[in-house]
């Protein structure tokens, strides 16, 4: 079993404009706000998820399925804001953002 089941895979042109680097912090408000709300719903998801695993011996997929999106939206704010992507991220962390 080689397959490890957490990766970062960058794919990114490294180019970056000015403009956004000089305004990233201003851009990046409303992904803070969004964030701060996720943040704040993750543990109690996590101990439903918890709850919900052993009551029914198996986790939720749909629980599991957002907390993938909530580690995988940080990962991508995390890159916008530390000038490793260009792009601006999705709220929703998606696959396909060129940090994932």
């Amino acid at each position: 079993m080689n397959e490890r089941p957490v990766r970062l895979v960058v794919a990114d042109d490294l180019r970056r404009r000015r403009l956004t680097v000089l305004f990233r912090l201003l851009l990046g408000v409303p992904h803070f706000f969004w964030w701060w709300i996720w943040t704040y719903a993750v543990p109690f998801t996590a101990i439903a998820q918890w709850l919900i695993t052993v009551v029914r011996g198996r986790p939720s997929r749909s629980l599991s399925s957002f907390h993938a999106h909530y580690i995988r939206y940080t990962a991508h704010l995390t890159a916008y804001m530390t000038i490793v992507a260009e792009r601006y991220p999705g709220f929703l962390g998606h696959p396909g953002y060129p940090v994932d």
